[in-house]
């Protein structure tokens, strides 16, 4: 049988909340394997951030508060250097992306 991607990405509302930050994570590992990015979420013994990102399940996200948010709440951490690498994900589109900020869609995971 058939199913369309318009189908399969609407089934993706059963798949929200704890599993859909799991598939994000599963992604940026794919990437960081693939060497499409270089992806360590924390390095060395310290746990220095060098890349944090945020999942929404919303159809389409505004980039540039949760790109504010993501440095504030790092800043709060011990050691968190100022070039950290941005991700921000959504199902279907993230807007008013910064050149430097990495965007991740659902189409992007399961395709």
């Amino acid at each position: 049988m058939f199913v369309s991607r318009t189908a399969e990405l609407a089934a993706l509302d059963d798949h929200q909340g704890g599993r859909w930050e799991a598939a994000f994570q599963q992604h940026v590992r794919r990437l960081a394997a693939s060497g499409e990015i270089d992806v360590v979420a924390l390095a060395g013994r310290a746990r220095i951030p060098i890349l944090v990102g945020e999942a929404k399940w919303a159809r389409e996200v505004s980039a540039p508060r949760l790109v504010a948010d993501l440095y504030r709440k790092a800043a709060a951490r011990p050691g968190a250097p100022h070039d950290l690498r941005i991700a921000i994900c959504a199902r279907e589109r993230v807007t008013d992306t910064p050149d430097e900020v990495i965007t991740i869609t659902a189409d992007d995971i399961f395709s």
